[in-house]
């Protein structure tokens, strides 16, 4: 006798049970502190006209703005999503156990055909002679018959129709279709499903370090808000009564772009954090259709996992493009105390500058310049080119901060992209170890001001890869209102050292290189 168990349990149904009713939600609604309850659990639990979290978090929200709770759809998909794969968690699927009448059936005895509430079928199924029947869950028996073949099981399955049918089937309906055995077609779709695993479990450690990042983000965040507000504070102590009133403003500016500032971040986490819970249900739902040696219970819901990880693939896509918040400072502005009074309107200002957060980290927003030749549409490969550094010339008409090298290559191995000034020395370099086999484009870090004359410049130490180019000339050529470039090469004998002079000269192949520099 075998008795399928449901694992990892405990930690699905805390995913999706609200904790003041301890059923599954039902319209879950969402507070802005990110906690979620049944919509009917807030209700009932007002006070006074007003509904205190009850996990502690001092969050209260008033009777009027109850309608106004967003619905937590991620809690709602996943609800509807694990009624879907196993309708006997649902309650109101009730059926009487066929042996007492008085208990809810659970499981169903193959051999005897009888429905069979958990007591029965261990006290039933404990004599000797009725040992050998198999138990399974009572979904399991609804999904093994053909729906127009009542007295027919599922045995195949037909590749043409993507389904699962019965003798009955192929004879009639599915004539002349090809079909497979369920359990090859079940051997198949499984699979499948452990290659997905293999992606949800790399999803997964992603948003559990976007997490801790968000996380991160926030406090760094509070701080950075709260030495800029003790600065500002520290400023205006000193200017006394004159300057209060434009203290106050400037802390409110602060408090105000703070509260934008931090919905952002909330939302960002909020968005991480329940698509983490979700890579917990694709596990659980993928390793249950592993763990099950019932392959009518895989196939009968292939198309519904694969439609619902694509949905969750794209979400997780878009939650790991990051998001952009606003980073808050206070600029002092000391002037003599005798014009202070004709100042006083005008003191002091509140500027940002735009950040990413993304899982690995919290960078400043940058904009991409490609230097690469786009007027030749034929693109060539350099490749087996050791010791030979290949980029740009830069004709600026104002400085700019450089936060990373782009280059499109396939090298294995070393990369190192490097600065020069106008006078070729080396002023500054970055080096990245790359693993990347295929062409595509690999990110160099390097932080520098660029400055007129400056030359940005990428050096491959081995020669087992390649990067693509475009035939260029000798001539600058525009590339915005601020930048020219022109192509260059250098050959590097020694090992690059800061301050070393450099031999760079003119070089017609313009490789493909995109340069990251601040807003």
């Amino acid at each position: 006798m075998e008795i399928p168990i449901m694992t990892n349990t405990d930690q699905f149904q805390e995913l999706i049970t609200c904790v003041i009713c301890h059923e599954r939600y039902k319209d879950p609604r969402i507070l802005p502190c990110s906690h979620t309850f049944c919509y009917k659990c807030i209700q009932k639990s007002m006070q006074d006209g007003k509904f205190t979290c009850p996990l502690q978090d001092e969050q209260i929200i008033e009777q009027n703005d109850i309608d106004n709770l967003p619905t937590n759809r991620t809690a709602k998909e996943m609800v509807d999503f694990v009624l879907h794969i196993n309708p006997s968690l649902d309650k109101k699927a009730y059926l009487p156990c066929e042996n007492c009448n008085e208990l809810q059936a659970w499981n169903w005895c193959e051999k005897c055909g009888t429905n069979l509430c958990e007591t029965c079928t261990q006290s039933v199924h404990m004599i000797k002679i009725f040992q050998s029947h198999v138990i399974v869950p009572l979904a399991s028996k609804v999904l093994s018959f053909c729906s127009e073949h009542s007295e027919e099981k599922f045995k195949y399955w037909c590749t043409q129709c993507n389904t699962l049918v019965c003798r009955d089937c192929l004879l009639f309906k599915h004539k002349d279709h090809t079909f497979l055995p369920t359990k090859d077609a079940a051997d198949e779709v499984t699979a499948n499903f452990e290659k997905l695993m293999q992606e949800v479990n790399g999803m997964k450690r992603n948003l559990m370090q976007f997490s801790t990042t968000m996380k991160n983000a926030i406090e760094r965040q509070r701080e950075v808000v709260r030495h800029e507000m003790q600065e500002a504070a520290h400023l205006f102590a000193n200017l006394q009564r004159l300057l209060e009133e434009r203290k106050c403003a400037l802390i409110k500016e602060l408090e105000d772009r703070q509260v934008e500032t931090m919905k952002i971040l909330a939302q960002q986490q909020m968005k991480v954090d329940e698509h983490l819970k979700l890579t917990t249900v694709q596990e659980f739902c993928i390793r249950k259709m592993l763990d099950s040696s019932d392959p009518i219970q895989i196939l009968k819901f292939k198309s519904t996992l694969a439609q619902n990880y694509q949905e969750f693939s794209d979400q997780y896509h878009r939650i790991d493009e990051g998001c952009i918040i606003q980073r808050h400072m206070f600029k002092r502005d000391d002037k003599d105390l005798e014009h202070l009074a004709d100042m006083i309107l005008r003191l002091g200002n509140i500027k940002s500058k735009s950040y990413v957060v993304k899982k690995d980290g919290v960078t400043v927003k940058t904009i991409p310049l490609d230097l690469s030749k786009i007027s030749d549409n034929r693109t060539d490969v350099i490749s087996k080119e050791q010791n030979i550094a290949r980029g740009y010339k830069l004709l600026l008409k104002q400085p700019m901060k450089l936060r990373s090298i782009r280059v499109h290559s396939d090298h294995i191995g070393q990369l190192v992209g490097f600065i020069v000034d106008e006078n070729n020395n080396l002023v500054q370099k970055g080096v990245i170890n790359s693993v990347n086999s295929m062409m595509k484009w690999v990110t160099i870090p390097v932080e520098c001001e660029l400055k007129n004359n400056y030359g940005v410049l990428v050096l491959p130490p081995s020669n087992n890869g390649s990067y693509t180019y475009k035939n260029g000339d000798n001539q600058f050529r525009k590339v915005n209102e601020n930048c020219s470039v022109k192509s260059r090469l250098c050959s590097v004998a020694n090992q690059l050292i800061l301050g070393s002079p450099l031999t760079v000269i003119n070089n017609t192949h313009s490789i493909s290189m995109i340069i990251d520099v601040e807003e």
